[in-house]
């Protein structure tokens, strides 16, 4: 969780202090119609994976977390 408290993700992702941008989600669908918005405090980005996009994403997760720790500032 890299030092993410979970009372904080719980107030990030709180549905009524996104309830706006829950419902906004569906306005600025791309091409592939995933759902997709920002947590009200910008801190999180919710979105919906569709068929081969977890599998590729779950492909680069562990190169990309070893880039982030090599590159934390």
């Amino acid at each position: 969780m890299d030092n993410i408290n979970p009372q904080e993700v719980k107030m990030s992702l709180c549905p009524v202090l996104n309830r706006d941008n829950l419902f906004k989600a569906g306005q600025g669908a791309g091409l592939s119609g995933s759902f997709f918005f920002f947590s009200k405090d910008n801190k999180f980005i919710i979105k919906t994976l569709r068929g081969d996009e977890k599998k590729v994403l779950l492909d680069m997760l562990d190169d990309f977390i070893e880039y982030l720790e090599e590159n934390d500032n």
